[in-house]
């Protein structure tokens, strides 16, 4: 299984963790992290995630962030695929904004089977795409791989 996740996952554990929904979404991100962990499912990156985790004003939350990001295996970066700014552009005449369509450029170009974000609003304007990969929250994803298994 390779996992592309968004900067809003490696961010989560930062938010707080008094609402339900962040903790559990938390919750959810630590556990994929443990799988990637164990090389049971990868985590991918992109330069994309690194540009947009490097943006955090709090460096201390940057930093922590970072330390997650860590878990990924491969990073793809961007200029090494010409193709996904093109691609990230046809994401955008669909309601994808810039920084979301460059993931799901990027998850494309990295051949992941799904990209976990907690932005609802990422998650519905990627179902207007043609993108052949599934955009995602990461507690509801992960509750879906469980039973499947």
């Amino acid at each position: 299984m390779r996992i592309y996740m968004d900067a809003c996952c490696y961010n989560r554990p930062m938010d707080d963790q008094t609402q339900d929904r962040i903790r559990l979404e938390t919750e959810a991100i630590f556990q994929i992290l443990k799988y990637c962990e164990r090389n049971e499912w990868e985590l991918i990156g992109s330069s994309v995630v690194a540009y947009e985790l490097g943006k955090h004003p709090d460096i201390i939350k940057q930093q922590e962030a970072y330390r997650f990001y860590d878990y990924a295996k491969t990073v793809y970066d961007s200029d090494d695929y010409p193709g996904a700014a093109s691609r990230a552009r046809q994401f955008q005449a669909h309601g994808v904004g810039s920084i979301d369509s460059l993931h799901l450029a990027m998850s494309e170009c990295a051949e992941a089977d799904i990209l976990l974000t907690t932005d609802d609003g990422f998650i519905n304007t990627a179902k207007r795409t043609d993108s052949k990969i599934k955009v995602m929250n990461p507690m509801l994803w992960l509750m879906e791989v469980s039973n499947d298994e």
